[in-house]
């Protein structure tokens, strides 16, 4: 349920990140976007085994609600730039990158954490 939280706020930050891209520069909101995924790892980075679920909330929910505002800003941007008679491409091609970004990395973290003791994962993660 907590890892929920994440896919929530992106939801909530998507709908607002194109309210905010809509009535501002792109690249501002895409900066500001940028600032607050570096912000949120920082912290998941730092999160102190003492601080519990909400030291992990936090900063999972300042990474993904980030991570949504940046998507939002950056293909608004590029749509932007993009011929309108090739837009339907350009959405395409976005998507599959996209995608194949998310797939290769679940296959290289699995790849990863196959053969790994969970304890020395943790140490090493330290």
């Amino acid at each position: 349920l907590l890892v929920a939280l994440g896919p929530l706020g992106a939801a909530v930050a998507g709908w607002l990140g194109g309210r905010l891209v809509d009535h501002s520069e792109p690249s501002r909101v895409r900066t500001a976007a940028l600032a607050g995924l570096f912000v949120g790892a920082a912290l998941l980075a730092g999160v102190h085994p003492t601080l519990g679920a909400a030291g992990y909330a936090v900063p999972l929910v300042i990474l993904t609600m980030s991570f949504a505002v940046f998507q939002v800003a950056n293909n608004a941007e590029f749509m932007s730039r993009t011929q309108a008679d090739r837009r339907g491409v350009g959405a395409g091609l976005l998507s599959v990158a996209r995608n194949s970004g998310l797939m290769v990395g679940a296959v290289v973290a699995g790849a990863a954490l196959t053969d790994a003791d969970p304890a020395s994962v943790i140490r090493a993660a330290r």
